[in-house]
């Protein structure tokens, strides 16, 4: 089945249609914004370290092609044990079986997708994270926004916990996913498993509305 067709929308869960708000988003400083009951589970509004506007929302059916091409231009040293494979047909493939199995959001720059982060599968209580950024979005805070968001959509659908399966060698993302609230479960010769369940004060921390958040 093809990803357009297999595309489950979060409209229903979250009303607010994040995909018509980007220009409406990106002149405004919501420090002080409190929230509403409308709101998603973390607000969508992210400025980088470079000063640029971000939206975070919900992977949506027209999202593909910007997918596919953020994935399709990241350099080799983003890629991490053929993950994500090479090839605009492999990283469909790839693309389309994630989607099946999971949910998904991502990072937009006006249209360009700049970041994504995923859950599969979604009916685990505990399933496996993945998490990507454009290589010229890399080191401005785009990939900690991104899994704050995780935290907080996944506290919301209610799984227990978040798995990372990160290389042993890329002690880089080791220590970024232990910064924001990982802990080591498990270490082999090629890999490490990282968990995070869903009562860490971090995990509360990422649902608070901005003008409640630590400074």
């Amino acid at each position: 089945m093809g990803i357009g067709r297999s595309f489950r929308s979060d409209a229903t869960r979250y009303p607010i249609e994040m995909s018509d708000s980007t220009s409406a988003c990106s002149g405004w400083d919501n420090g002080s914004c409190v929230g509403t009951p409308y709101c998603p589970p973390r607000c969508p509004r992210f400025i980088d370290a470079e000063g640029t506007s971000l939206l975070m929302r919900t992977f949506e059916e027209g999202d593909l092609e910007p997918l596919i091409s953020m994935y399709d231009c990241l350099d080799d040293e983003s890629r991490t044990r053929g993950i994500p494979p090479k090839g605009r047909e492999s990283i469909e493939r790839w693309l389309d079986n994630l989607i099946d199995r999971g949910w998904h959001l991502i990072a937009l720059d006006d249209t360009e997708v700049v970041g994504h982060v995923g859950i599969v599968p979604a009916t685990a209580d505990s399933p496996e994270g993945l998490v990507f950024v454009a290589d010229a979005y890399q080191g401005r805070g785009v990939g900690g926004e991104l899994l704050r968001q995780l935290f907080a959509y996944a506290a919301a659908r209610e799984h227990d916990a978040i798995l990372l399966d990160v290389a042993r060698h890329n002690r880089r993302a080791v220590h970024a996913f232990t910064s924001v609230g990982f802990a080591v479960e498990h270490r082999n010769i090629d890999e490490v498993l990282l968990s995070l369940t869903m009562d860490d004060p971090v995990v509360t921390e990422a649902r608070l509305p901005p003008a409640e958040r630590a400074s």
